[in-house]
């Protein structure tokens, strides 16, 4: 990577989410028909549903999220505030799509890179891993869109940073999950350890460890209840977990296996109904830490859940650039 290119992608490295959330801030516009006409009308329907989030706080200030984080970066809660930024990126992605803007694939990029530049914000702890899931569906998503010849490069070794953050966080996990076998753990930090294995396991496949954290996802998601509510972050989190071995087209554990007359899950669901319905209903000027980051959190888990419970298991990366590609668009960049 030249000079030039290392100075645009350390942008923000030095604040907390001075390119994770503020990227927001650059473009809300281009909400109009959709530009490219080999897009889909279904695909174009559910990225519009997804870019409402982008619309609703793609002009927010977050500078008082991004004192909090700094001031307390090792806070447990954090890995939920920095999936805010994945959020924000797979909607400029989204926005690419439809429109083909290399300005929207440019920011989307951006900010995955320093989501995955910030460990310190939000790595080593319980639920790192519902981070290191959605980074890692965000960069295969990424690497599969047409047209990203400009940008490879970056793409490739963001995906060579992502293999690294996998096999750190897995062995991280499992590690802790060794000292403390006794402990009790909730749900939620239950299935963001089984996503984190479920990913890590097929993205460092090659890891001698692999083997080992396929098993853990297993015997994580078999402890799990098929019928009983759960909290939003747990679904979302075993959603992510399922995706990945949809993806790459390995057997999953059984618990994660879908229905054959039915898309809905085998596992656990959300008895809230609030998992897919956004609390936001207009633009947003400022998140402060309390109840507008707590909505801030949730409209972006709202983005998740669509993106690997509906949209990426009916248009894979890559599917829309069939045309164009000659590699098989569900496997991940080259390595």
């Amino acid at each position: 990577m030249d000079t030039k290119n290392r100075r645009n992608q350390n942008l923000g490295h030095a604040t907390a989410l001075a390119c994770i959330l503020v990227l927001a801030a650059s473009s809300v516009g281009a909400i109009g028909i959709d530009g490219p006409p080999r897009r889909d009308p279904v695909r174009s329907r559910q990225l519009r549903a997804m870019d409402v989030f982008l619309a609703n706080y793609g002009s927010t200030d977050f500078s008082a999220v991004q004192n909090a984080l700094e001031a307390s970066p090792a806070d447990a809660g954090n890995p939920e505030i920095v999936s805010i930024g994945l959020s924000l990126g797979n909607d400029y992605l989204g926005r690419f799509e439809r429109f083909g803007t290399p300005d929207e694939l440019a920011r989307a990029l951006e900010t995955f890179e320093s989501v995955a530049a910030r460990r310190d914000l939000w790595g080593g702890r319980a639920r790192s891993g519902a981070v290191v899931a959605y980074l890692d569906l965000s960069v295969v998503r990424i690497n599969g869109e047409c047209d990203v010849s400009a940008f490879q490069n970056r793409i490739d070794a963001l995906w060579q940073t992502v293999r690294s953050l996998n096999a750190e966080e897995a062995a991280a996990a499992s590690d802790a999950e060794g000292l403390s076998e006794s402990m009790p753990s909730s749900a939620e930090d239950n299935a963001a350890r089984a996503a984190l294995y479920a990913w890590a396991s097929i993205v460092v496949s090659d890891d001698s460890r692999a083997a080992q954290w396929r098993e853990n996802a297993g015997r994580i998601v078999a402890g799990f209840s098929i019928g009983e509510c759960q909290s939003d972050e747990t679904v979302l989190a075993l959603s992510q977990a399922a995706l990945s071995y949809e993806l790459f087209g390995t057997a999953s554990p059984m618990a994660l296996r879908r229905r054959v007359t039915s898309r809905a899950p085998r596992v656990l669901s959300s008895c809230s109904g609030s998992i897919a319905v956004y609390q936001a209903t207009e633009p947003v000027a400022r998140v402060e830490p309390g109840d507008t980051l707590a909505a801030a959190v949730h409209d972006s888990q709202v983005v998740a859940y669509i993106l690997s419970e509906i949209f990426l298991r009916q248009f894979p990366p890559g599917s829309q650039c069939l045309d164009d590609r000659v590699d098989d668009p569900k496997r991940p960049p080259a390595m």
